[in-house]
């Protein structure tokens, strides 16, 4: 009784003494790794290569499931896709009902890239505990995968080779000879006594290392993403034939990639799009059925190239009013006609004169080699509809300003050999679901010239549920942009495809199978693209972009949010705000030039840019010695005043 008496007093002391802190209990480290594993642990976390199922519990023998997490997510490391691309680049397809005891997608996924199998009467067994020869077959395999099949060394001779399983075989002596070029470890080597322990366990924290070290063992030959079409050629008119014009890429195919095309067709500009049945070159040519409707194509590469890319809508325009120049013998209108004009003649030395809406309403004809100049201000109020064709005239704006609150630009496309010029745009806007995937104040796109144009604007807000380019001044570049500016806020929140209104998808987005959209922001130029320039501009936009986490593509800069062109003689003195790529001058350089005599305030964008033009502070950015070379002609500089450069058009 004494003894059961003291073991309840030394019992209840002891509690105390834990309770107050003056003895510990025995706690077991399982969840952290070795010390021998744990620099290389460190490492693979750095890498990105340990799945949450994975991160705990590092000296604990791992299983079937575990392992196929950790090679999928090598996959990801070292490819930069996710695995839903990298199937695609493949060319498989998940089977849903391969086993009958799991429907884990990255199971799945591994299984249909040949990776893993089952062990029998449609089963995978996700939690039987892997062995070291299974391992060995599924690094194998996802390393082939990778389009890695040639180690350079032969692999290790195993005393116990005889208990491998046949399929263990030929995976264990690749696996043997694959070493880590770091630290010149092999990826798996043996144990004692010259075994490889085909049967053994295997550890998380071994699988990590292995993971590590098969990550740092090649280079993986980084397939080409298609990212868009740069635009439909043509006039879009029933008859004519249209065609898709270049694809763009995130880098250059090392090959001709396999393409397929598809037509598709809408009664809005945003709206669902569908297939247009036997429409399946690069070239197609509308019919009458077809006016007043959108087409889009949408491009789909295989081999060389992976992914799918949609090009921007164009509208099927019936045949038109032209505008043609006045001649004095014989023109589209007779000499003492009522023209819809104010007056002029529609050419260089006479243009039609605008000086109301409805004038400015009668750019939306057939406008060819036409020249027209506003005589006044002209407010557009709420419009409803911009100038919807394509411009291929000549528009002075002669300073004037044209004010309205449409959620695109004035100009849907400014198309090759057109011209802008003289013109200041203004009015804020806000909306959801804009109209087009390439929206700036003046032109969503560019193909011509825009000089001496500037957009003044209280604020740009849009929230995007597609893929978007937006600039202050325009979304899109494919042609010169120079002596101009943008001033104000833009601010782009990129949101999942069905968090609009319910439900915002199309063809082209489940084709494209990404429920998040892309964005490139830019203060002046949404995107700059390849052979286009900029040039003599400034922007103090202040540029705001929203993206998801989980997003591929969200790049923001205070000038352009993109660069594949040339930009030469700029500056920004903006804020650039964004939670994923930014840039002061360019957001991303992709193939494009930026000259050192680009500078950006240093004091309002607040961070390094290593693709910026020259970082100045605010006061080196208002003197003139600050911009050697630049042109006395074409920019102004206040002496002893604390202003920035203006165009010397500007007041």
């Amino acid at each position: 009784m004494k003894t059961r008496s003291l073991v309840l007093k030394t019992a209840f002391f002891m509690a105390f003494l834990l309770v107050i802190g003056l003895i510990t209990p025995y706690i077991s480290y399982a969840d952290d790794p070795s010390p021998w594993a744990s620099t290389e642990v460190q490492q693979a976390v750095e890498a990105g290569l340990i799945p949450v199922t994975v991160s705990l519990g590092y000296r604990e023998n791992t299983n079937r499931l575990e392992f196929c997490h950790l090679v999928m997510r090598l996959i990801q490391a070292k490819t930069g896709m996710s695995i839903s691309d990298f199937l695609r680049v493949k060319g498989v397809e998940i089977e849903p009902l391969t086993f009958s005891d799991t429907n884990d997608s990255l199971i799945l996924a591994a299984n249909a890239l040949g990776i893993v199998n089952g062990v029998g009467n449609n089963r995978f067994d996700p939690f039987g505990q892997l062995q070291r020869q299974q391992a060995a077959a599924m690094l194998s395999r996802a390393a082939k995968a990778l389009g890695y099949t040639d180690t350079g060394e032969p692999g290790m001779s195993f005393s116990d080779r005889l208990s491998f399983q046949d399929y263990a075989v030929e995976p264990i002596e690749f696996i043997s000879g694959v070493k880590d070029r770091i630290s010149g470890k092999r990826v798996m080597g043996g144990l004692p006594n010259n075994m490889f322990g085909p049967a053994s366990p295997y550890t998380k924290e071994q699988a990590i290392l292995t993971m590590l070290r098969m990550y740092n063992s090649f280079d993986f030959i980084q397939v080409a993403r298609v990212v868009g079409i740069d635009s439909i050629e043509g006039k879009p008119m029933p008859g004519h034939k249209l065609t898709a014009g270049e694809i763009t890429y995130d880098s250059i195919p090392q090959d001709n990639p396999v393409l397929q095309w598809q037509w598709v067709i809408s009664q809005s500009e945003d709206g669902t799009y569908t297939p247009i049945p036997g429409a399946v070159k690069r070239d197609y040519t509308p019919s009458t059925d077809e006016v007043g409707k959108y087409l889009n194509v949408i491009v789909t590469a295989e081999g060389a190239a992976y992914g799918s890319g949609i090009s921007f809508p164009v509208l099927i325009e019936p045949f038109q009013l032209v505008l043609a120049p006045i001649k004095p013998i014989e023109g589209f209108y007779p000499i003492d006609a009522d023209l819809p004009f104010d007056g002029g003649k529609g050419t260089n030395e006479s243009p039609f004169l605008i000086s109301t809406a409805e004038q400015l309403d009668l750019l939306k004809s057939n406008t060819t080699d036409t020249y027209f100049k506003l005589t006044q201000d002209i407010n557009l109020g709420n419009l409803t509809e911009r100038i919807t064709n394509t411009f291929l005239g000549h528009l002075d704006g002669d300073g004037h300003k044209i004010t309205f609150s449409y959620a695109a630009g004035l100009f849907r496309q400014i198309g090759a050999g057109a011209s802008v010029k003289n013109l200041i745009v203004a009015g804020g806007i806000t909306g959801e679901n804009p109209k087009g995937i390439s929206i700036g104040r003046l032109a969503d796109t560019n193909y011509g010239t825009i000089e001496k144009c500037g957009v003044d604007m209280s604020s740009m807000i849009l929230k995007s549920a597609v893929n978007v380019r937006v600039g202050g001044l325009v979304g899109t570049n494919y042609g010169l942009i120079s002596q101009s500016y943008a001033s104000g806020i833009i601010k782009v929140q990129l949101v999942k495809r069905e968090a609009i209104n319910g439900s915002y998808r199309s063809l082209a987005d489940d084709i494209l199978g990404n429920d998040y959209n892309k964005g490139w922001v830019g203060g002046l130029c949404g995107v700059n693209a390849e052979g286009a320039t900029i040039k003599n501009c400034w922007s103090n936009s202040t540029v705001i972009l929203e993206a998801p986490g989980d997003m591929t593509y969200g790049i923001s800069g205070g000038l352009a949010g993109s660069n594949n062109g040339s930009i030469s003689k700029c500056y920004t003195v903006g804020s650039v705000s964004s939670n994923k790529y930014r840039g002061a001058i360019s957001g991303s350089r992709g193939s494009g030039s930026l000259s050192q005599d680009c500078y950006y305030d240093m004091d309002t964008f607040r961070l390094s840019d290593t693709y910026a033009g020259q970082p100045k502070t605010s006061l080196q950015m208002v003197q003139r010695s600050t911009y050697a070379g630049w042109d006395d002609t074409i920019w102004r500089f206040e002496t002893g005043t604390i202003d920035y450069p203006k165009l010397f058009w500007q007041e």
